[in-house]
């Protein structure tokens, strides 16, 4: 082997190595918050396992073949959902038919002017009810006809990062903004009767975790959330940029005892964030308590931001 071919071979057999031992550190998240930033990219360990296990064939390394293998069926067994547990996901059985709310949740960019791209991907949804994030003084501006189609509104918008929107066209939808934990950010919570059915939604944008306080503080806020679904006497419908992939500790602090569940886990590549970078994650999401269920969770095109919109279409399960 030349010693070129030896160099291409050694760096390729450290990133192998690297991708294989994150698949494991993102484990313990739980432990120590950077042990949680290698949980979100469980498709991109695929891949590295994927390509991993004829490499180590290749270079008839027994030991690298078993690891691959192993990592490989790990990461597939997330994908599917086993650390959430079958009950963490939504069923479909017995749902009624008179019963079929759609959502719409947009992480915009605080920087993206793209607002006519916004406006229009809402306006062909046909959403009934709309949650929007990042939204400043400018976003403001620039949703406001958006009332006319969706009457029941409330905004709060910030100078940083965590403004938020609402709007509905469900009549008597009561709306009001909460301040949960420590970050201080705000949440939307409202109560509204649709289908003649009485239900909560929530629409929140927790702090990313990108250091011990915010990451405390996300899972904090996550936690609290828990909480007030558990405690409401109405099922409840959370939607959001949460800063979490389903294998996360947010993810796991959010549905611990609770009857939080997320739509059916199922293998399409539907990343919310840097959707065409090899970061691509999913971090959007869309959880209920029954008796709602997710029926389905549809991921939107590009409207400028460096989030997808989400499409949700919510059922109630007698």
């Amino acid at each position: 082997m030349t010693r070129v071919a030896e160099f291409i071979h050694r760096r390729i057999r450290i990133l192998i190595v690297l991708g294989l031992s994150a698949t494991w550190v993102g484990l313990f998240g739980d432990l120590w918050w950077p042990f949680d930033l290698f949980a979100h990219f469980r498709w991109q360990y695929v891949a590295c396992c994927v390509f991993a296990v004829p490499w180590f064939v290749w270079a008839k390394s027994r030991v690298g073949v078993v690891i691959s293998v192993v990592s490989l069926l790990l990461n597939m067994a997330l994908l599917l959902g086993f650390n959430l547990g079958a009950d963490r996901y939504s069923s479909t059985d017995a749902v009624i038919p008179e019963f079929r709310l759609r959502v719409v949740s947009i992480n915009v960019h605080t920087s993206n002017r793209a607002s006519d791209k916004v406006l229009d991907f809402v306006r062909q949804s046909d959403a009934d009810m709309v949650f929007l994030m990042e939204v400043d003084d400018w976003w403001a501006d620039a949703l406001a006809p958006l009332k006319k189609d969706y009457p029941q509104s409330g905004i709060e918008w910030r100078g940083d990062n965590f403004g938020v929107a609402f709007f509905s066209r469900i009549a008597g939808t009561r709306v009001r903004m909460e301040s949960l934990g420590e970050a201080g950010v705000p949440t939307v919570v409202a109560e509204l009767q649709y289908g003649g059915k009485d239900l909560q939604f929530i629409g929140t944008h927790p702090v990313p975790p990108t250091g011990p306080t915010y990451s405390a503080w996300r899972n904090g806020q996550l936690g609290i959330l828990r909480d007030l679904a558990s405690k409401s006497d109405r099922p409840t419908l959370l939607v959001g940029d949460l800063n979490a992939t389903p294998w996360s500790s947010g993810m796991r602090t959010l549905t611990k005892n609770c009857d939080f569940r997320l739509p059916p886990p199922n293998f399409v590549w539907s990343p919310t964030w840097m959707a065409r970078s090899p970061l691509a994650i999913s971090i959007d999401h869309a959880l209920a308590t029954p008796p709602l269920v997710i029926l389905r969770r549809d991921v939107g095109p590009d409207v400028g931001s460096d989030h997808r919109p989400i499409v949700v279409e919510v059922g109630w399960a007698e």
